[in-house]
């Protein structure tokens, strides 16, 4: 998994404070098909949220939250989400993020 945040980073930043607490909300009211990447993206949406009130620390590569074995159910969960929001226009930020998140483990491919 290529470990550049950078595109992560740059949307999470574009999401608004609304729809941080959305998906914080959202990774604890899915099925948990995927843990890691769940509890990743909570993590992510509240360094943001953090990040927005003066608190800068580092944000930890999905690799330190999704253990190899679950690489295969985080793509596709990423890619579900992913298409749960290709037809909402409102969800334009949600989508680049989700798109960020795909491209992250796509990089250098999954580790197993």
């Amino acid at each position: 998994m290529d470990d550049d945040l950078g595109a992560v980073t740059a949307a999470l930043a574009r999401l608004d404070d609304v729809e941080l607490h959305g998906l914080v909300d959202a990774t604890k009211n899915v099925p948990q098909t995927a843990p890691g990447l769940l509890a990743w993206i909570e993590a992510a949406c509240d360094w943001e949220l953090h990040r927005r009130h003066g608190h800068n620390y580092v944000l930890q590569s999905p690799a330190a939250t999704i253990r190899p074995e679950e690489d295969a159910a985080s793509i596709y969960a990423a890619m579900a989400m992913r298409e749960t929001f290709d037809h909402d226009i409102l969800a334009d930020s949600v989508r680049a993020l989700l798109d960020a998140i795909v491209a992250l483990f796509a990089g250098d491919g999954l580790r197993h």
